[in-house]
């Protein structure tokens, strides 16, 4: 089984890497993550981080951190930017091995877990997007990891202090959140189980060095501002939870609508008991109930909070892995023909999607020829390893599942690659303005958005004109002088007109503003000033 483990790893990194630069930086979680990472490396201060010159203290450091090392090793491009994301992924398939393994001693149930972990969409999401997401569940699974490896007693007394350690990093990547999903699955466990509370002097310890890590960069950043705690805690913390920041709110049950279509089609083991046994199920008090009890209470909680996005549950999908990798074991033959048959209809389907998009205008949506060549190529290797392995049924229903996975990889690559305003993209809009004026001394002004990745393409001052927008409203209440001013310019500020009618009529100024805010009279006002345009999809350039 191990053997089969390092080559199925082996094999998703690869499928993983392939092309991961071929895309542009997608606004604007994304291209702002990797903006960041940029500034903090050619700035060399790894304790304030800044987004086009203003501090960014939305989040703790880790995910720059990490970033900055690819920037490194990598250069300053996109596979450098995505590149630890899939270590990260990598990581948590290992973890989701060892942790079923703790559980249920059971090689194939382990086996299993990670196949239908990597078959989640959710888990390809996290994966093709710089966020804090995949970074903070690698240290979640750990941090459970390393517990349950000391309360079972399978690792010496320093894994109580790795469990310590990794929660440490948890926080300091996206702050206390990190808390409700190992502590959500320690009380169950601890409840359910009845497994008394023990406490030592090496807990002592590892608690002192989990607040020592945790609150590092906090106690560095409230040492030198005493506000940064309220601003923390109040506008990035609470400001999530209870109002509608970052404009950002959904609905209560915007994770309970999304997650039977995130886990189909597992969701029928997961759920499709009758309400007598799932009665019988609850009364239970194993392992696997834990694990089941432990993502419903999660995605409660986080369906109570005002801030919803689909990365925010990534961390509940390894619990839910295993329990469908269990119920996998005990599954009919029935059950696993119409996975399989599930499965191979979504193959074909995404066979034919890349037939339709290649000889229609369906959706408008580029792909060439021998893309579409390939993802037939892979379906039909696909299949023949499927028909070809020896092995147990219940196995090549996960192998199946996880090569639709794979088919969606390559074929997303594509479409990123080929469709840079449907992934919102402005790499290519980026390449138009370079070619017209590459030199390090003209100015870009984007009209009424936060263009995050702008300055990661384009050499020169890039001035953000804010006019309303929601993204335009820059906090700049950590700022030492008003060297901000340059690059953010406040319409209603009257003070800063002049420095805008100077740069408007500077030849070499170029004006970015997008299609949907081409009829405002503000942005009028600046497009006469520009002799030349050029139209994209969702941008309009003005330039001389």
């Amino acid at each position: 089984m191990k053997t089969k483990l390092f080559f199925f790893l082996v094999t998703v990194f690869t499928f993983l890497n392939i092309g991961l630069g071929s895309w542009g930086l997608t606004e604007s979680s994304e291209a702002r993550y990797a903006e960041i990472g940029r500034e903090m490396l050619l700035n060399k201060d790894y304790i304030n981080p800044t987004l086009l010159g203003i501090y960014h203290y939305h989040k703790p450091p880790i995910t720059y951190w990490i970033t900055t090392v690819g920037y490194k090793i990598f250069g300053i491009n996109e596979f450098g930017a995505r590149f630890f994301l899939q270590i990260a992924i990598i990581l948590q398939l290992l973890l989701v091995y060892k942790i079923a393994q703790l559980l249920f001693a059971h090689r194939k149930i382990s086996f299993l877990s990670v196949l239908v972990y990597f078959s989640f969409p959710i888990v390809l999401i996290s994966s093709r997007n710089l966020t804090t997401d995949a970074y903070l569940t690698t240290f979640i699974m750990a941090a459970v990891y390393f517990w349950l490896a000391r309360i079972k007693k399978a690792n010496g007394i320093w894994s109580l202090y790795a469990f310590y350690i990794f929660l440490g990093l948890a926080i300091l990547t996206k702050g206390p959140v990190a808390l409700l999903f190992v502590l959500t699955f320690i009380i169950t466990y601890h409840i359910l189980l009845k497994i008394p509370v023990r406490t030592s002097i090496h807990g002592v310890l590892g608690l002192i060095l989990f607040l020592a890590i945790s609150l590092s960069w906090f106690m560095v950043l409230l040492l030198n501002n005493p506000v940064f705690l309220n601003y923390f805690l109040g506008n990035q913390l609470a400001d999530r939870m209870f109002s509608n920041s970052f404009d950002r709110a959904k609905p209560f049950y915007y994770f309970i609508i999304l997650l039977p279509a995130l886990l189909f089609p597992w969701l029928f083991l997961l759920f499709g008991k009758t309400k007598k046994r799932l009665q019988d199920f609850f009364k239970r008090k194993d392992e696997t109930v834990v694990l089941t009890l432990s993502a419903l209470i999660l995605i409660l909680l986080f369906s109570l909070f005002k801030t919803k996005l689909i990365l925010y549950i990534l961390p509940i999908f390894w619990m839910l892995a295993i329990v469908v990798a269990k119920k996998l074991i005990t599954a009919r033959p029935t059950m696993l023909k119409i996975f399989n048959k599930t499965y191979a209809v979504m193959c074909l389907l995404l066979v034919i999607a890349s037939l339709l998009f290649y000889f229609t205008d369906i959706l408008k949506v580029n792909i060439s020829a021998w893309q579409v060549l390939i993802t037939f190529g892979l379906a039909a290797i696909w299949f023949g390893v499927y028909f070809k392995i020896n092995d147990s049924r219940i196995l090549k229903t996960g192998i199946l599942a996880v090569g639709f996975n794979m088919l969606l990889l390559i074929s997303g690559m594509f479409f990123m690659k080929n469709n840079s305003a449907e992934i919102n993209s402005i790499r290519d809009v980026s390449k138009f303005i370079e070619n017209i004026d590459s030199s390090p001394d003209k100015s870009v002004l984007v009209f009424n958005y936060l263009l995050n990745s702008a300055p990661f393409y384009i050499n020169g001052n890039i001035v953000t004109i804010n006019a309303g927008h929601d993204t335009t409203q820059r906090n700049t209440q950590f700022q030492t002088d008003d060297n901000w001013k340059k690059n953010l310019i406040n319409w209603e500020g009257t003070a800063q007109i002049p420095y805008l009618t100077s740069l408007v009529n500077n030849p070499k100024s170029i004006l970015m503003v997008r299609k949907k805010d081409m009829d405002s009279e503000k942005a009028h006002s600046l497009q006469h000033n520009y002799k030349k345009r050029k139209e994209f999809e969702k941008w309009i350039v003005y330039y001389n």
